[in-house]
């Protein structure tokens, strides 16, 4: 890296199930010893209850919420007329929250059907990994606009 440039980390924790649930205190205290301040994306319909205490908690100390699915089972996408009610219950949720970004379970993706979540980024892609149930990686590490419809957007973080 030549001197002067700026250079961007991003930190992310899929909370999957209640174990993780319990160590996210933990996990934040880690983080701010050495300056950082993630975002922990939380599923809405698990086997762990999101309770008000547990975001609020995330958000005053400086982390960020993010919604991660509506459930971990892998139905997100299973057709366009099952995801448009789903997707109102994520921008439900998300406002609930006060969430701007989203990930997929399981890193699955449709972009184009994303627009209905309202949401200002997704973190549901990656550059390349052959491994992952939808192995079509976006060839890019680097953030990337996902234009919707009328102007609209959101950013894509891979």
């Amino acid at each position: 890296m030549a001197c002067g440039q700026a250079v961007c980390t991003v930190l992310t924790h899929d909370v999957e199930a209640t174990r993780g649930l319990r160590r996210i205190d933990r996990l934040m205290d880690l983080e701010r010893k050495y300056g950082f301040h993630s975002s922990f994306n939380l599923i809405p319909e698990e086997e762990y209850r999101v309770t008000d205490t547990l975001r609020c908690m995330i958000q005053q100390s400086g982390f960020e919420v993010g919604v991660h699915g509506l459930k971990h089972d892998g139905w997100l996408y299973s057709s366009k007329e099952e995801f448009v009610p789903r997707a109102a219950q994520i921008r439900g949720y998300a406002q609930e929250w006060n969430a701007s970004g989203f990930r997929s379970p399981l890193m699955q993706h449709r972009l184009a059907w994303l627009h209905l979540l309202d949401m200002e980024y997704d973190s549901s892609t990656f550059g390349t990994d052959p491994f992952e149930p939808e192995p079509d990686g976006v060839r890019t590490i680097f953030p990337f606009w996902v234009p919707g419809p009328s102007g609209t957007g959101y950013v894509e973080l891979p």
